[in-house]
């Protein structure tokens, strides 16, 4: 598996987080789709779209949803971005975001920019237990934003609970980036889902996903393009009424070179099953969070975490610098050093980060 990744290949990869090592396989499907589109041009694109329903169909598994609801998107920006402006068409005077305040500004800075006043949860030892979110929810709230996994401290909270409790009383937009490729993530009772493949897919920039629910997918979607319509092909330039599946939400063509990566990452994780993925990543993360606790760090993220392990130290911009130095990846945020576990990691990778910790 190991050999797969040429990231981990001489250095030790602990930043899946940030950016996850990307498989060979998926690189070659990139570059060769690249390559058939210089050499045969419309031919290859038309192949591109065959492989692209490919990739709609496993995300539509990854993510537990049927594939009239899967968009393909640039990144969680850009869907956060869609998902206000569909907030906004009926919002009336409930103009209220719940918003937790680890949460990356992807899933903040859209709703505020759309006019949303925010209304911030703070965590309680670290985490976001459900009866904590919902206290902050009120008559004018449009909608909760959460992420599964919070991108500093890597704590989990229970989605699924939040979203049946919020069921007919706002919307709940889940964003499951730190999550999807490391631990299952599913749709279930929230309005919509957002994934960044940058990061555990290792299926780089570009490459976002979106889970409609079905009332997204019946209400259309806030902005329309001329591939969003039935029967697009026949380019009937006055027709405007979108076709009832969340690619209509994709404005345009989209990118096929993107998406060729996207498809392979998306395979691994079903070729390797996510229960396993997660049972590797999860226990080698807690492995080191137990490794970091004994050696007495001043370890941030709690015990109900999934592969993220964060840890402050007072010289952590030095210690990160040097770290880098040596090879071995990780992040550095704010005060804390983030450490983030995958399945291609291994046992003698988290030695090497606990020596670090010691002696750099």
């Amino acid at each position: 598996m190991r050999a797969r990744f040429p990231a981990c290949t001489d250095r030790v990869y602990l930043d899946a987080a940030a950016a996850g090592a990307q498989p060979r396989e998926a690189t070659a499907a990139g570059v060769a789709l690249l390559q058939d589109l210089a050499e045969r041009g419309v031919a290859a694109i038309l192949d591109g779209f065959a492989l692209q329903a490919v990739a709609r169909e496993r995300a539509a598994r990854v993510l537990s949803v049927g594939l009239r609801q899967v968009a393909f998107t640039e990144s969680t920006s850009a869907s956060m971005n869609l998902l206000a402006l569909a907030a906004n068409k009926d919002a009336g005077d409930r103009n209220e975001v719940v918003l937790l305040r680890d949460e990356f500004p992807s899933s903040t800075v859209p709703w505020l920019h759309h006019g949303f006043r925010p209304v911030w949860v703070e965590p309680v030892d670290g985490l976001y237990p459900v009866d904590h979110v919902l206290a902050a929810v009120g008559p004018r709230t449009r909608a909760v934003v959460t992420s599964q996994v919070q991108y500093r401290t890597g704590a989990v909270t229970d989605v699924a609970e939040l979203s049946a409790a919020l069921r007919g009383r706002c919307w709940h937009i889940v964003n499951a980036t730190q999550a999807c490729g490391v631990v299952p993530v599913a749709l279930g009772d929230a309005t919509a889902v957002t994934v960044t493949g940058l990061k555990w897919l290792g299926a780089g920039l570009g490459n976002g996903l979106l889970a409609l629910g079905d009332e997204l997918v019946a209400s259309g979607p806030p902005l329309l393009g001329w591939t969003g319509v039935p029967d697009f092909m026949a380019m009937e330039n006055g027709r405007h009424v979108p076709r009832p599946e969340g690619s209509a939400w994709e404005l345009g063509g989209v990118s096929l070179v993107r998406h060729a990566v996207l498809e392979r990452c998306l395979a691994l994780v079903e070729e390797l099953g996510i229960d396993a993925i997660a049972a590797r990543a999860v226990g080698l993360a807690a492995h080191l969070r137990s490794e970091l606790l004994a050696l007495g760090a001043d370890v941030v993220t709690p015990a109900h975490h999934a592969g993220i392990v964060s840890v402050r130290r007072s010289d952590a911009p030095r210690w990160h610098e040097a770290a880098l130095g040596a090879g071995l990846v990780q992040s550095l945020r704010g005060d804390a050093i983030r450490f983030s576990v995958h399945h291609y990691n291994e046992p003698d990778d988290v030695a090497a980060a606990l020596e670090a910790w010691n002696q750099l």
